[in-house]
This record gives C-alpha cells, structure tokens and sequence, in this order.
C-alpha cells in the first residue's frame, strides 16, 4: 500500500507531454556550465611538479666530483669559478732548471717534466719550483709565494688525504665555437712547512682521466714528506 501511495503522488507531480517538452528545450538551449573544481585538490600536484622542474632548473651547473686514491680515500672536486688577481711579488725570481735530484726530493718521485727552480735574487733562497706531471701543472713552494695571477675559487670544503687537508675543484668552461667545453680540476694544501698547487686542464670528453690524474699525483705528494725548501738555493 505504502508503494502505491508513493507512485501515485508522483504521478500527479508529473507534468503533461507539453510541458515536459518545454521544460526539455529550455534546458538542452542553455550554454554548458563550467565545471567548478576544488582548487586544492587541482594545484597541489601542479604545485609539486612545479617544486621539481625549480629543483632541476636551480641545481649548480657544475655538479660535484669525486675520485679515490689508491688507498680508498675519497678526493672530492667541488664546483668552482675563476676568478683573476692582481699579484705583485715582494722579491726579484731568477729562474734555474732543477737537477734530476732535486726534482725527485721534492715532487715525490713523480717522473715531472719542466722542473724549474723560483729563487730570490737577494738571498738565493727558493721560493717556489714548478714541473709537470703529464698534464698536470704542480706549484710547490712558500706559502703564499705561489705565482698564481688567476686563481680558481670554490666552496671552502677539504677532504682528508694520507693525513692531509686537500681543496679540490673542478671548473667547466663555457663552450667554444664549436659547441665544446674544456674542464679544469685543481688542488691545493699546506704540508711540511710549504705550500702546494695542482692543476690539470683538458677538454671535457678527457675529465675521467685529468680527474685520475691530478688524484694519483695529490696522492703521492702528501704521502711524501717534503723536503725542507730552506735546503735548495740559487
């Protein structure tokens, strides 16, 4: 009984074909509706995509290198920039070729090639010696001597090597005419009372091997103990 109340009332609800037909026109004539949707629900994961490509688009252009040296220690490169100096020296250098003796005592017996001797003019003393290991530049000398004219900076961070506090960086060039880029990974530390500059310089499709490189000759270098620079003199 309950169900045959309830038709009936709807029956007499029901409006007649005619107007059925009208109420059906006006609503198929009328534009479609935008459907409204929860923002939040819409922009969170446009807000996260968006937290991704600022992600990709800010990381340094110059990504963070690594090598380890023979015994496992980890040489780490940050990324660096350049930037020039203006250095003027307190002391007159003449210049001498190094004997073979003295090439070996001071750059631990790495087979360097160029090995020349930095003396102060007045008082004969050495004050800086410089040789290349393959592509390796190595400055060695007074602690703040070092006739660097540009100076690569970077993040202040040091690994520890045989015992040694070593500033490693590595700095991509901008590309060439002909779309290549060249990279430079150098080195720095203070041991033994003197004060020590690496640099190796090559193009970018090399990095692997500049990179082993200028790890083999840190290594070697603060594995050895220096020689006294007070030894060698003009």
């Amino acid at each position: 009984m309950k169900n045959e109340a309830i038709r009936a009332a709807l029956q007499d609800l029901s409006p007649d074909e005619e107007t059925a037909r009208r109420v059906k026109n006006a609503v198929l004539s009328r534009p479609a509706a935008k459907t409204k949707t929860a923002p939040v629900k819409i922009l969170a994961p446009l807000a996260a995509c968006l937290a991704v490509a600022l992600l990709v688009l800010c990381l340094p252009q110059f990504s963070t290198e690594s090598e380890r040296t023979d015994s496992g220690e980890k040489l780490i490169f940050y990324r660096g920039s350049q930037a020039l100096s203006d250095k003027s020296l307190a002391f007159v250098p003449v210049t001498r070729a190094l004997t073979a003796e003295e090439s070996e005592a001071l750059f631990a017996s790495l087979p360097v090639q160029e090995a020349t001797g930095a003396f102060d003019e007045k008082t004969g003393a050495i004050r800086w010696a410089q040789a290349v290991y393959s592509e390796t530049e190595i400055f060695l000398g007074v602690p703040g001597d070092l006739p660097l004219d540009t100076v690569i900076v970077g993040e202040e961070k040091t690994s520890q090597i045989n015992g040694t506090a070593v500033t490693a960086g590595r700095l991509l060039t901008e590309r060439n005419s002909r779309g290549e880029r060249n990279v430079i990974y150098y080195a720095s530390f203070e041991k033994d009372g003197a004060a020590c500059y690496l640099e190796c310089g090559g193009a970018q499709a090399q990095g692997d091997t500049l990179r082993r490189q200028i790890t083999d000759a840190v290594d070697a270098l603060t594995k050895a103990a220096l020689p006294s620079l007070a030894s060698l003199t003009y």
